[in-house]
């Protein structure tokens, strides 16, 4: 992580990934698959007690094309992330924190090696029962 201050004394945070760009910007986080730009904004703020107006995702090498990707921490930001930590907490609460990835994410994940390379082919035998306990999960995804 980096930071880089503005004239106006305002910080911004940068997490400095090696994949590549994604095809769409979030909003926010991604469905939860880019917490760090709002988290670390927050946690900067707190820790160093100065304003952060983003989080950024530079993508620094080659094949990430050098781009990175902006994302402001907004009031509304603020709230959707609230709002998507208290499903975590949730879940954390209720003990269930399932192996539920979506759809060729088990390709890319550095945590194969624990849930072994079935757990997409799993989930997707029992696509045709509901889950209430993946409710939270679908939410946090829904959150772009």
């Amino acid at each position: 992580m980096e930071r880089h201050v503005t004239r106006d004394g305002v910080l911004r945070i940068t997490d400095h990934k090696t994949g590549k760009l994604p095809e769409t910007i979030p909003a926010y986080t991604g469905g939860g698959r880019f917490l760090q730009p709002l988290l670390y904004g927050l946690a900067a703020e707190k820790l160093l007690g100065a304003s952060v107006e983003s989080g950024r995702l530079f993508y620094s090498t080659q094949q990430g094309g050098y781009q990175h990707a902006v994302i402001p921490l907004t009031p509304k930001a603020r709230q959707f992330l609230v709002r998507l930590l208290e499903n975590i907490d949730r879940s954390i609460e209720n003990g269930f924190l399932p192996p539920a990835p979506q759809k060729d994410a088990c390709e890319i994940c550095d945590y194969r090696i624990v849930c072994g390379p079935y757990e997409e082919l799993r989930l997707a035998r029992h696509k045709d029962r509901r889950d209430e306990r993946l409710d939270l999960v679908t939410e946090i995804r829904a959150m772009l």
